[in-house]
């Protein structure tokens, strides 16, 4: 298994969401990577949440279970990619 670097999602082509501190009503300034393809939105967890680079997708639809796995994200941004409605 590849765990998924900050970096990897950059390179695929997440956008890097900041939040302020004054916006989120949390003691810190915090940011999370999002991408959305069609109608389906990955999420990464925020990076006051992540441990060792080990950076986590969530899909917001559909209740399946976390993607840390590189490989995995990169198949299904592929999958969504190939499917998407022009």
């Amino acid at each position: 298994m590849k765990t998924i670097s900050e970096s990897h999602l950059r390179s695929l082509g997440f956008s890097r969401e900041d939040v302020p501190m004054v916006d989120s009503g949390y003691n810190q300034d915090f940011y999370y990577y999002s991408m959305d393809i069609n109608n389906v939105c990955l999420l990464s967890d925020a990076d006051d949440e992540v441990e060792n680079n080990q950076w986590t997708i969530h899909l917001l639809e559909g209740g399946l279970a976390p993607i840390n796995d590189l490989d995995d994200l990169v198949k299904l941004i592929h999958l969504l990619k190939k499917y998407e409605k022009k």
